[in-house]
Parts: structure tokens; C-alpha cells; sequence
């Protein structure tokens, strides 16, 4: 007498997988890792300056970002003295860009960044530089742009350039991407 079992013999499990196999070699080219990368990359950026303004509020001291277009990094320090130096025991960190991305628009017509790659003027370290102040205000208006090294070859990769703006009067700071040859709002 045979027992009823349950579950997959060997055969049909080989049979699921081979075909999902089949469908991941379908829809693996479809994926575009380096637009999702460069939007990952802009995201971050994004937060890491939001969240330096809300931690200017919050600590009611000066929090400066110094952009290092060297090694793609956003250099953070805490300003407690004002004195535009980071001093022993004020807090210090870094957000560097994701691998292979750039600061730079690319091939991307200018935007609400302006036309450099980083609109914010040089500090005493010869780096863009931006501060956010208790009040939430930052130090000047204007942004900077995060790309993928598609963005800068090709002209039909330019959807992988954004813009990162900085309202001076409020500290607000918004992401933008290009849609066609307009830069709209992203969310």
C-alpha cells in the first residue's frame, strides 16, 4: 500500500527552476543598475544635507559641508563656536558619493544648480562649502549635481544627472532630476 506525499519530486523542482532561470536571463538586461545607482547616490546626497540642516536646528549651533570633488565626499562638521574650523570635540563625518558616481551634470544642460558642478563659493580649505545655521537658514543659496560617468558620454543617459538646491533664506533642500530638457522636481 503507498502512503499520499506531499512536496516536489527532484524533477519538478528542476523544472522550476530551469524556468526561472529562463526568466531572469529575459528581464536581467531590462535593468538599468547604473540609472538606479545614480538616483540611489542623488537620494543620499539629498538626505545627508537635509539631515545636517535639521541637526543645525535641533543642536543650535552651525553645521558646515565642505564638498571634496576629489574624492567625491560631503565632509560635515559640527560648528559649535562658529568659528568655520573644526575644532577638537566638535563632531566630524563624511557621506562619500556611491562608487562611479561624480559630482557633475554631465552632458545634462544646466539646471537649478547653476552651471558648475558645484555652485557653492570655496572655504579657507579651498573646497565648496556650505553652512547651515540654527535658524535653519543656510549660509548662500545654489546646489550641486550627482551623476552617473553615463551622464557624461552619452546624451541619452542625461536622465542620470540631478540637482541637489539649497533655499538660502530657509535651508530647504530639494532634488531635482531632467525630464526631456526640462529639470523637474523628484520625490
Amino acid at each position: 500500500m503507498m502512503r499520499n506525499r506531499s512536496g516536489f519530486t527532484l524533477l519538478e523542482l528542476m523544472v522550476i527552476v530551469t524556468i526561472g532561470s529562463l526568466l531572469t536571463m529575459i528581464v536581467m538586461p531590462h535593468i538599468d543598475v547604473a540609472g538606479a545607482r545614480a538616483q540611489s547616490a542623488a537620494r543620499s546626497a539629498h538626505m545627508a544635507l537635509a539631515a545636517a540642516q535639521q541637526r543645525a536646528v535641533l543642536r543650535q549651533h552651525d553645521v558646515v559641508v565642505d564638498f571634496d570633488e576629489a574624492s567625491m565626499t560631503m565632509r560635515f562638521f559640527d560648528d559649535a563656536n562658529r568659528n568655520g574650523t573644526a575644532d577638537e570635540g566638535e563632531r566630524q563625518w563624511t557621506q562619500q558619493l556611491e562608487e562611479g558616481m561624480t559630482f557633475g551634470r554631465g552632458l545634462a544642460p544646466a539646471g537649478p544648480a547653476g552651471a558648475d558642478a558645484i555652485s557653492f563659493p570655496e572655504g579657507p580649505e579651498g573646497m565648496p562649502r556650505l553652512t547651515f545655521h540654527r535658524s535653519g537658514s543656510a549660509s548662500r543659496a545654489g546646489g550641486f549635481y550627482v551623476s552617473s560617468p553615463r551622464a557624461a558620454t552619452s546624451i541619452t543617459r542625461i536622465d542620470e544627472a540631478y540637482a541637489i538646491t539649497v533655499a538660502r533664506a530657509t535651508g530647504r533642500v530639494q532634488m531635482h532630476r531632467i525630464a526631456g530638457d526640462n529639470w523637474t522636481e523628484a520625490f
